[in-house]
């Protein structure tokens, strides 16, 4: 391997030299930088590559990283609900801890997934574990009305559920949605560590609170607006 780079027109060169030592990740992102660093030191690879490698490791790393990670572990309450009007609602994920409470916005789609998701993890943990006792999925409906403050953390774009068998706890795991600029991996995470039952009570009230929106037309199955509903399958005729 080459020593040196004569000169900063050899910084593409450079680069390519530089990014077999680091992932292409964090290379691509520090391309500007490297061309810096190849014109500041006159091309020494070994002072770039030590220099990049402290700057990597104090600051770059750190953009990578999840703006926040959160535990709610264990959660003392877990729910959802929605907020607004028919066909305005917003969907809310949202679970207490003491003091402390956690709120994610979400999609209506997502919290019905997320419903049946659940009743078929469960279903899988009582297959693979029989002596454990059957959830309870029997819920207090003013219990499980979403309670202020109402100051979402983020707006969700992946969940997921996992099970701690020595702990008998299902996580719910959330992540951040981010936009098509955002680096994947930054987006905020919160893992919520729910009794089974817990979940279960989430997942039937979960069904309950998704139903309680628009009627579905049962000519073209889109959702109906109380001031009328225009079908196209009865040509757009107000009903």
């Amino acid at each position: 391997m080459n020593s040196s780079v004569r000169s900063g027109r050899d910084a593409s060169a450079l680069l390519r030299l530089v990014s077999s030592h680091f992932s292409s990740e964090s290379f691509n992102s520090s391309s500007f930088f490297l061309s810096y660093m190849a014109l500041s030191f006159g091309g020494d690879i070994e002072i770039i590559l030590s220099t990049f490698h402290f700057w990597y490791t104090h600051f770059l790393k750190v953009i990578f990283m999840p703006r926040f990670e959160i535990d709610v572990d264990p959660c003392d309450h877990l729910t959802a609900d929605a907020i607004g009007k028919p066909g305005q609602r917003v969907f809310y994920l949202q679970a207490y801890q003491e003091q402390r409470t956690i709120t994610v916005i979400i999609e209506k789609a997502q919290l019905n997934s997320l419903a049946i998701g659940i009743e078929q993890f469960l279903a899988q943990i009582n297959e693979q574990n029989p002596n454990l006792t059957e959830a309870s999925g029997d819920y207090v409906e003013d219990v499980m009305r979403i309670n202020p403050p109402v100051d979402p953390l983020f707006r969700v774009g992946e969940i997921g559920l996992g099970y701690d068998k020595d702990r008998d706890l299902v996580v719910l795991f959330v992540k951040e949605i981010l936009t098509e600029e955002d680096d994947p991996e930054t987006g905020a995470v919160i893992r919520f560590w729910a009794t089974r039952t817990q979940v279960r009570m989430l997942a039937r009230w979960g069904v309950e609170v998704v139903s309680r929106g628009r009627p579905i037309c049962p000519q073209c199955g889109q959702p109906m607006e109380p001031e009328g509903h225009f079908c196209p399958k009865k040509n757009g005729h107000l009903h």
